[in-house]
């Protein structure tokens, strides 16, 4: 019986459609990284020329953790291709990597200031993109390829090698303009950089114990899902539990969201309110619906000062945060959707408002609720001619 001999374009093919095959989830990979890496500097490239930065603060915002996190993904999907695929580096490379998008899904989003919130009024489509692609799509897909290679994990010895580049990028800008972190999101200057790199070491160690332990597979999951978690929770202010704690006690009043709005997305709120030129006049008050445990409500104060902002919450507890958080802010307790009356009487004049910013959660309101707050909302924007602020975590 003859063989059948294949044409040298034939064999082309073939060998082509057979590594493709092979090689389907490190091509995806590039593809998916390169086009998250290019569409987040497009982002910070617009985002930091609209913020006026020059010289190196320029370079730092384009290139900060979030880009050069995704950028090592990239590496260590084109060094698949490679023979350097099985070198002990490349575990190492990738397992970085691991350590340093999973930080930024869970906590980099909320603390790091790099300019890649999504708002309405600045490039809506490439910001939500960037968000997305950056936060979402690109540590779910590394983590389910670095599951699916089977990619080794560091040694207990060896898990302090995750914290060189953090480390690095710390110092690196630490004299710089904005800082590793958002300023004055917590009491202590040291505080937020010690809990940053306690995530990093614990989510370390946690992924290298849960790989080491002999257990069924379910429970393994289970223990990768709680370690998550907890990575995601170390870094919080005791405030922010105050907000998950009232989820879990009234969840028909507190919407979808187990911690508040992250501090970017709360500084550029703050920043909308009003046109840079612009400024309150005596007596003009700023107004915040669901003020909840303060985010919004604390750049709000630093904008406009304490006494020229009015923070509306239905929740007990979290007025009572709010008072306790900030010594001398007005906080009114009551429906949110009868807040001209509620600012009736606290004698407070509905024509002195002049910026209202939500961040109410509009998934829990019945239709008539959203009715009233409309009518309410309408009539004050309308007569006042001011600027009205909605913030929700989509798709809620």
């Amino acid at each position: 019986m003859k063989k059948l001999k294949l044409s040298k374009s034939a064999k082309t093919h073939f060998q082509k459609v057979s590594f493709a095959k092979q090689n389907a989830l490190s091509i995806a990979l590039v593809i998916i990284s390169l086009i998250t890496f290019i569409w987040g500097i497009v982002h910070s490239c617009l985002q930091t020329h609209l913020s006026g930065l020059s010289g190196f603060s320029y370079f730092r915002n384009i290139f900060n953790f979030t880009r050069q996190s995704v950028f090592l993904i990239l590496i260590v999907a084109l060094l698949a291709f490679t023979k350097y695929k099985t070198n002990k580096f490349y575990s190492l490379l990738s397992f970085i990597a691991l350590i340093n998008i999973l930080i930024v899904g869970l906590v980099f989003k909320d603390f790091i200031s790099d300019s890649n919130q999504a708002f309405i009024s600045n490039n809506p489509i490439i910001a939500i993109m960037a968000t997305y692609l950056q936060y979402i799509l690109l540590p779910l897909f590394y983590g389910f390829y670095f599951w699916k290679k089977a990619l080794l994990l560091l040694t207990w010895k060896k898990a302090w090698l995750v914290l060189i580049h953090p480390s690095l990028y710390f110092l690196t800008f630490l004299s710089q303009t904005p800082p590793f972190i958002i300023p004055n999101y917590q009491s202590s200057s040291l505080l937020p950089y010690f809990k940053i790199f306690l995530a990093f070491v614990f989510l370390t160690l946690a992924l290298i114990g849960i790989k080491k332990i002999k257990i069924k597979f379910i429970y393994k999951m289970l223990m990768l899902f709680l370690v998550l978690f907890v990575a995601s929770v170390i870094p919080r202010e005791t405030s922010d539990w105050s907000h998950g704690r009232e989820l879990i006690l009234h969840p028909q009043q507190m919407g979808a969201s187990f911690f508040p709005e992250p501090q970017e997305t709360a500084q550029q709120m703050a920043n909308l309110v009003f046109e840079k030129d612009q400024k309150l006049n005596d007596g003009e008050k700023i107004l915040e619906l669901g003020a909840g445990s303060g985010n919004v409500t604390k750049y709000l104060i630093k904008k406009f000062g304490v006494k020229n902002v009015i923070a509306l919450e239905y929740d007990n507890h979290l007025c009572q945060v709010l008072r306790d958080k900030y010594k001398g802010l007005q906080v009114i307790e009551g429906d949110a959707c009868n807040f001209i009356k509620l600012l009736q009487d606290k004698n407070v004049g509905i024509d002195k408002i002049k910026g209202i910013v939500s961040t109410l959660p509009l998934s829990v309101f019945t239709p008539e609720k959203l009715k009233e707050l409309n009518d309410n909302l309408s009539k004050t924007i309308v007569d006042n001619e001011i600027k009205f602020l909605e913030y929700r975590l989509l798709p809620f």
